[in-house]
């Protein structure tokens, strides 16, 4: 969003009020014997405003304190004390000219705010505490609505109900009213500290935003008026900028002050304006890159003036919508001409006293438009009142200023504007092959085998041998007795290669029947995964163990060998080796059906003292990922499936002496990207199904940093990605069973204790979408996109997971029935079926809901 258009108009007389609509504009002038209402019509041909020739209107005798012009029609109400009127505006032949009329007389109480209704016949008047709805044509009383403790500050229509009227009040809370049934809908409870200033209403979700005088801005649910969409806190945000800007003039001054000397001496050798010329240079060094926190450094406290504490009063609120198309559906196997998700089609547009902003109404992400303090592109200085009116995808926005007779106009767009600077475009899919020397063109030579001798005997040990009783308790594994057995009509039995995933299905919503709870862990369990062919899924729990069940039969296999928590579990894409990571330092390779691992990560001892965060399987199964510290490490691994084989075979035919072979598994580092301001790596995410370049990591510096191999770079580094670090990132996963455009895959969620699930476009440096509905302050908690793509579901703390549609970034399922913090999540990849885990060691099943139990 931009500025593209502003003037600005000195008056000759004090400006108490002003507010425009697509047609006109007025400005209530106050003059010291008389109150003149100055009327002009907008230029709908170059969308701006054009005051010469303006009408005069006259007939208020106090100060005009509000004033609302009717969206589509020709009337505006003006409001004093003395009287509230009705104006009827008539253009003929471009000639202005209006006719009154009285509808309030001398109120009783003080008018705080007006508002028309959609066909204009009713309006909507807030004396102090209670609203009266008057007939515009008769003045006739309609309905009074009385309920409100404290003063009104704001009423609205609702523009998908006409019929519902949501008022606000410095009770600190909001009512929703039924003007046809005459009854009160909805009445929140007390919402904040400070009272409601603005209120604002999607045009297209009906969503209720609501400013505090905090400058906290909160969104409500239209179906569920007590659900919380997002919290936004302005005034956190505009203080760091100020802050920000604070430090750099003060730093500014010291250099100035200093000659800003450039010392060649020891610190302790340099004089003082030499140190605090350094001082400077590496204070604005550090908060270069920061937006908008700024970094206070040790020993610098004494090169900052105290800063002036500002307020952030929010004087508006209005939603604006983009020229972008609604969110695509996705469409059915094979097709590839649609675009998955586009920019937020609506943004809300906030000016306060010092700054006019946007919000992203999907992310939710803050951008300042512009600073009436800036000269440029026109000084306004600290704003009094402002007024908005939206059409299309421009907005125009009117602002009074506090001590000087000014009135400003801005013209705004959310139309996207060409960049002609060149970026770099990134995909997941690679646009062209590797160069020759890159990494991952590297082959794998491995080790020679030595010739066996005779000397050389096979190694047997004995299972039988008694315990001596010391030493560390082997872990117990549970039982899983498996999934209950269908009665439903069987399927077609059509081989895996020719299935689909079903994309129109219908919403995964109850618990399997006849199965409400698997307990397969004592302890809790960190992630759950499906096998790329969904007959499978392996489970990674604290209890040291890893675990694979069947859900098909009663069976389970158990991997026993960590000395610690399992943190996380990775499919290979041909399903037959699974990865490890552990809190004991280590990342194993087991294959599928073997008790004993086949490779242990990393070889050497001294990097098993630095902790392993996360491990995956990349380009197709050709590298092994680890997350160790703050580097990212690029393993190409040979796995030897001679000995897996032998101790699978050993297992089956349970003998109690074995003879082991020799492994001859073996692995080796081919590349390691460390990240030097980066204490943790906190995930990492790759697209192993296809030979992708680009591996995505999470950092504690609250970083996503996107790597690629091909080139050995980070291309790409996403800082403040929320509040507090990421502890989860997740890419679809690309599926043999479903088919998606290309950039279907280039999306990928990311989850912080903060409560919050971002939706990222990685050709993209900005937020897509936010979830917010779910708890998440201590817990790491799973994510999961469908197969599908049309659904996005998050494990939460408060025992429910919570399923969100990817188009309009809103919950629209709740699934219950875990008594502990969901932890994870995962979807069949063959069928609409969903299993989550809890930090219980439990996992459930969820199904579809068919039509006869809707």
């Amino acid at each position: 969003m931009t500025v593209i258009a502003s003037r600005q108009w000195t008056l000759p007389a004090s400006i108490s009020f002003a507010c425009a609509s697509t047609r006109y504009a007025m400005a209530a002038l106050e003059y010291r014997d008389c109150i003149v209402i100055k009327l002009w019509r907008c230029n709908d041909q170059d969308n701006q405003a054009d005051m010469s020739n303006a009408l005069e209107l006259l007939g208020h005798k106090e100060r005009v304190h509000f004033a609302c012009f009717h969206p589509t029609t020709d009337f505006l109400c003006t409001v004093s004390t003395d009287c509230v009127l009705v104006w009827q505006i008539i253009n003929e032949n471009g000639i202005l000219y209006a006719t009154r009329n009285i509808l309030i007389d001398n109120p009783k109480m003080q008018v705080n705010c007006v508002t028309f209704d959609a066909t204009g016949a009713l309006i909507a008047i807030a004396l102090f505490s209670e609203v009266q709805v008057i007939q515009v044509q008769t003045s006739a009383l309609f309905v009074t609505l009385e309920g409100h403790m404290s003063k009104i500050t704001t009423c609205l229509f609702h523009p998908l109900k006409p019929h519902v009227l949501v008022t606000a009040s410095e009770d600190r809370t909001f009512k929703v009213w039924d003007l046809s049934n005459q009854k009160l809908i909805y009445q929140s409870a007390i919402l904040s500290a400070y009272s409601i200033l603005h209120l604002c209403i999607h045009p297209s979700t009906g969503d209720i935003a609501c400013a505090f005088g905090d400058g906290q801005l909160r969104v409500f649910d239209t179906n569920r008026y007590s659900n919380e969409l997002a919290s936004v806190n302005i005034a956190q945000y505009l203080d760091r900028i100020d802050k920000k800007k604070h430090v750099a003039q003060q730093m500014d001054k010291v250099l100035d002050s200093t000659q800003n000397v450039v010392s060649s001496l020891p610190p302790w050798a340099r004089s003082q304006r030499a140190s605090e010329s350094a001082q400077a240079r590496a204070f604005i060094e550090a908060n270069a890159k920061l937006n908008p926190i700024p970094v206070i450094l040790p020993g610098t406290e004494h090169l900052l003036e105290p800063m002036q504490e500002t307020t952030c009063t929010i004087l508006g609120l209005a939603y604006l919508s983009s020229d972008s198309s609604t969110i695509a559906m996705p469409k059915p196997f094979n097709s590839h001409d649609v675009e998955p998700l586009h920019e937020a089609t609506y943004t809300l547009v906030i000016p306060t006293i010092n700054y006019l902003l946007s919000i992203n109404a999907f992310s939710y992400d803050i951008q300042v438009l512009h600073c009436f303090q800036d000269e440029l592109p026109i000084p306004i200085g600290i704003a009094k009142q402002t007024a908005i009116c939206t059409f299309g995808s421009l907005c125009d926005v009117w602002i009074i200023s506090a001590f000087i007779p000014r009135l400003t106009y801005l013209q705004i767009t959310c139309a996207q504007q060409q960049n002609n600077q060149e970026k770099v475009v990134l995909s997941m899919f690679p646009q062209t092959l590797p160069p020759a020397i890159s990494i991952l063109t590297q082959t794998f030579n491995r080790a020679p085998i030595k010739k066996s001798s005779k000397l050389d005997q096979p190694i047997t040990f004995r299972k039988s041998i008694k315990s001596s009783g010391y030493g560390s308790e082997k872990p117990k594994a549970m039982k899983f007795k498996g999934l209950p057995k269908k009665t439903s009509k069987p399927t077609s039995d059509l081989p895996n290669h020719l299935k689909e995933y079903p994309v129109d299905a219908n919403l995964i919503s109850q618990l399997e029947k006849n199965a409400p709870h698997h307990k397969i862990h004592e302890l809790a369990i960190n992630q759950i995964e499906y096998s790329n062919d969904g007959k499978k899924i392996a489970t990674a729990s604290n209890d040291k163990l890893g675990q694979i069940i069947s859900t098909s039969k009663p069976n389970s296999h158990v991997f026993v060998g960590h000395d610690k928590a399992v943190r996380s579990i990775h499919w290979s894409h041909s399903s037959n080796y699974l990865l490890t990571a552990s809190n004991d330092g280590t990342a194993r390779v087991w294959v599928d059906g073997s008790d004993v691992h086949s490779l242990l990560l990393p070889t050497s001892k001294q990097s098993k003292l630095i902790e392993i965060t996360d491990a995956n399987f990349f380009y197709m199964d050709k590298f092994i990922a680890l997350a160790v510290g703050n580097a990212l490490k690029l393993i190409q691994y040979d796995i030897d499936m001679a000995y897996a084989q032998g101790c699978i075979s050993a297992k089956k035919t349970k003998k109690k002496a074995i003879e082991a072979l020799e492994n001859h598994s073996s692995a080796k580092t081919m590349a390691s990207f460390r990240f030097e301001n980066v204490q943790t790596l906190t995930g990492i995410a790759c697209a192993n199904a296809f030979l992708s370049h680009l591996i995505v990591a999470t950092c504690s510096d609250r970083s996503i940093r996107i790597i690629d191999v091909a080139q050995s770079k980070t291309v790409r580094t996403i800082e403040n990605s929320h509040s507090r670090p990421a502890h989860s990132i997740v890419l679809p996963r690309a599926s043999s069973y479903v088919s998606h455009p290309p950039n279907y895959y280039d999306l990928m969620l990311t989850g912080a204790c903060d409560s919050t699930v971002h939706l990222w476009d990685i050709r993209a440096d900005n937020c897509v979408m936010r979830f917010a509905e779910h708890a998440n302050r201590v817990h790491i908690i799973g994510l999961a996109f469908s197969p599908c793509m049309r659904y996005v579901v998050s494990g939460s703390e408060d025992k429910v997971a919570y399923m969100y549609d990817i188009r309009m970034g809103r919950s629209i399922v709740k699934l219950h029935g875990h008594t502990d913090v969901v932890s994870s999540i995962a979807f069949n990849p063959l069928k609409t079926q969903l299993v989550t885990a809890a930090f219980d060691g439990s996992i459930r099943f969820y199904n579809e809901c068919t039509r006869q139990e809707e």
